[in-house]
């Protein structure tokens, strides 16, 4: 399947997660310790916002556009190369939607918690890593708990 502007428009979209990164580091190195907390962080969410920007302006209409024109075919293809089972069968209806938005809030507390109790880039660092691992210690907690 040949889409027009599929290339430019994976070429931004590294542009902007190696952007961000670049920004956060330097951000992190530099400038962070002038900010309280708070300002920190309301930086660091302005900066998602802004990438989600130029990823969603970037995408949308390539979606909208050939989301339409080769829905039908993607059905009918029978492709199981997709990550789960339920989604080859039904297309993406039935394939846990939720859990990833739980997983998201998890993280974004999880990360807020982390941010805000660290009192050195390197505890800043673990916590954003322990952020995207809290299903992995909410799991051992239970079982600890549970004496399993």
């Amino acid at each position: 399947m040949d889409t027009p502007g599929f290339g430019w428009r994976v070429g931004i979209s590294i542009l902007v997660a190696f952007g961000w990164a670049a920004f956060l580091l330097l951000w992190l190195l530099f400038y962070a310790s002038g900010f309280n907390i708070y300002q920190n962080l309301a930086i660091l969410l302005v900066s998602v916002l802004v990438g989600m920007a130029v990823l969603a302006a970037s995408w949308v209409s390539w979606g909208l556009k050939y989301g339409r024109k080769y829905n039908n075919e993607w059905q009918k293809t029978g492709d199981k190369s997709y990550s789960h089972e339920c989604c080859a069968k039904g297309g993406w209806n039935g394939c846990g939607g939720c859990g990833g938005a739980i997983y998201g809030l998890g993280f974004l507390g999880a990360l807020v918690y982390y941010v805000t109790t660290a009192h050195t880039f390197g505890y800043l660092l673990l916590g954003i890593v322990k952020a995207l691992l809290w299903p992995g210690f909410l799991v051992y907690a239970a079982l600890k708990f549970l004496g399993a």
